[in-house]
């Protein structure tokens, strides 16, 4: 074989090679930036989400809940996103009282296993709301947590994200684009 024949053979590698990254990134980029709309008109709030996850309504509680994609066969543990919405009383409508609330339920159900790791005031929706970040460890799993709310009169907003903790990392990013495309309808 030539040494011109060589070289044609591997540039036609090579541009095999750098077309099928170009794909490879290409449908990386399309099932990030083309996230599934959910609206529940019974609720009231729509939202974005990835296209991967999978959704259950109302369920547990919860007005919704979003199922990270199952990884392998020995997934213990499907990272989980739900929205609870509650009426509350009058004397919990203001954000810093509800939040007092909320942050003394979880010390009451988690107790010594409650560990904060973030904990501060943000905007969800054009609302003030709030923000805590905790881990619940328990006998054989340590949970992190990621639990948003606000509120709207007398309704309180709940936007929760649960992982194992040596899995937060991997979907907070997505949980939080999820957030940030939270609306009322």
């Amino acid at each position: 074989m030539s040494r011109r024949s060589r070289q044609n053979i591997i540039f036609l590698v090579l541009g095999m090679i750098g077309i099928g990254l170009i794909a490879i990134i290409a449908l990386v980029y399309f099932k990030q930036r083309h996230w599934r709309g959910y609206e529940n008109e019974t609720a009231g709030f729509g939202l974005k989400y990835p296209p991967d996850w999978s959704y259950v309504d109302n369920r547990n509680g919860a007005a919704v809940i979003f199922y990270s994609p199952i990884e392998t066969d020995l997934d213990a543990f499907q990272e989980n996103f739900n929205i609870v919405i509650q009426n509350v009383p009058l004397e919990l409508t203001d954000i810093d009282k509800y939040t007092n609330k909320a942050i003394e339920q979880m010390k009451a159900v988690f107790k010594e296993n409650f560990e904060v790791v973030e904990s501060s005031p943000m905007r969800i929706n054009g609302q003030m709301g709030y923000k805590l970040v905790f881990i619940g460890k328990g006998p054989e799993t340590e949970l992190k947590y990621q639990s948003c709310w606000f509120l709207v009169g007398d309704t309180a907003y709940q936007l929760t994200y649960t992982a194992l903790a040596s899995k937060y990392d991997k979907f907070i990013t997505a949980v939080n684009r999820m957030v940030s495309s939270f609306h009322r309808l």
